[in-house]
């Protein structure tokens, strides 16, 4: 049995519909779409090229983005060489290795 000091609404609002996107507009914008292309093509290659995929993000990279990433990428594979890179969403990553 329902105590009588809940009160409820008796109407309930309905937000409207999301139309569908049209042709001339898209839900993810023309960077993400690319993001997410990439992904698909980094799922299809698989793990096995991690570390020349990194080497090959960092070196398309401009100036001062590149030095850092660089020095990072030497700085965590002698100091915690368990780690594995990889590139997620095109971007170069360091994480645990997939066993």
């Amino acid at each position: 049995m329902m105590s009588a000091s809940k009160s409820y609404p008796r109407e309930i609002h309905m937000s409207p519909t999301k139309q569908k996107p049209t042709k001339s507009s898209s839900v993810w914008t023309k960077e993400e779409q690319a993001a997410a292309k990439e992904m698909a093509r980094e799922r299809k290659r698989g793990s096995a090229n991690g570390e020349s995929d990194v080497l090959e993000k960092i070196a398309a990279m401009q100036g001062s983005d590149r030095t850092m990433a660089k020095k990072f990428h030497e700085l965590v594979k002698t100091t915690a060489p368990e780690l594995s890179p990889r590139t997620y969403y095109g971007m170069p990553e360091i994480g645990r290795a997939h066993v």
